[in-house]
């Protein structure tokens, strides 16, 4: 179909389609454009904050909980599609601009550990994008993390813990925020930004890749999309980091370290279960002991 056979219906629809698209681009780069630079004026100003670590915060928070579906995908009779499980969320909105603004909401996608950890290092997010962006901030505990066990403690069982995937988990998310924007915030319209690091900067990037139509926007920090065995050498992130020790301005950095790993290793291997010794030479702190051989693992 070329441009002149459309006819005026057509063509009008095709102009609000089009309009509708740049107000939504020039939306999203506009918000882009202050992340990128509260980013730069957070680490070229660091009296913005009285904390010796940046990156924590003190900004407090309130809790929830949101009856989230164990299973999204099969809908046979014998399955936990119709059960739910309490997902936990963290959120804070007191710099929220508001629905009448479309002010965007902060989303941050859950990953392995207790959301609140979560919250605590984020403070670019929470001291800086929030009051920013007038922003609202939205955490989300991933699934058979923290408080959010799909079963209990019974989650971890062979028959329970298939239901445990990243497909799950995005869908938790997306479930989620449809309820909290048109339910909480009434406010349907209001942009997302989903933000994360490590894992859940994956989440972020692969929420956006998936769901345009409900994530705006992702900050996805440290975020490996590509680190899988059929896609990426799995020795990659070691290499770069030896590279690392390697150029280091420490004389024989890379090969001291190299060494010091393979004593650890070996004096784990002869001496089995006796730790009190390598607590004391490392001096580590007493919520890290050494206490078993998983330790030691990984450790080196």
């Amino acid at each position: 179909l070329e441009y002149k056979d459309l006819n005026m219906k057509q063509l009008t629809l095709l102009t609000v389609a089009c309009l509708i698209s740049l107000l939504a681009a020039q939306n999203f780069l506009g918000i882009n454009k202050q992340i990128k630079e509260a980013a730069i004026n957070k680490f070229k100003n660091p009296k913005t904050t009285n904390r010796k670590a940046p990156w924590k915060t003190d900004v407090p928070y309130q809790t929830g909980y949101f009856d989230q579906i164990i299973d999204h995908f099969d809908y046979s009779l014998d399955s936990p599609h119709s059960q739910t499980y309490k997902m936990k969320y963290i959120y804070n909105g007191d710099q929220w601009g508001g629905a009448d603004s479309l002010s965007p909401i902060l989303f941050y996608t859950g990953n392995e550990a207790p959301v609140e950890g979560y919250w605590e290092d984020d403070g670019f997010i929470t001291d800086v994008l929030a009051p920013q962006l007038k922003g609202y901030l939205l955490f989300a505990e991933h699934r058979y993390f923290g408080e959010s066990l799909p079963f209990g403690n019974d989650s971890f069982t062979n028959d329970n813990v298939v239901y445990l995937t990243t497909e799950q988990a995005l869908s938790d998310y997306i479930v989620f925020l449809r309820y909290y924007k048109n339910e909480v915030l009434k406010c349907p319209d209001c942009p997302v930004i989903a933000f994360g690091g490590s894992y859940g900067g994956m989440l972020a990037a692969w929420i956006r890749m998936k769901f345009p139509n409900v994530v705006d926007g992702a900050i996805a920090g440290s975020a490996p999309i590509r680190a899988f065995s059929n896609v990426t050498d799995t020795e990659l992130f070691s290499s770069i980091v030896t590279w690392d020790f390697g150029n280091s301005t420490v004389q024989n950095c890379e090969s001291t370290s190299r060494e010091g790993f393979q004593r650890l290793t070996k004096y784990q291997r002869e001496v089995g279960d006796q730790y009190k010794d390598l607590n004391k030479y490392f001096n580590i702190c007493d919520d890290v002991k050494l206490k078993s051989n998983y330790d030691i693992y990984i450790a080196t």
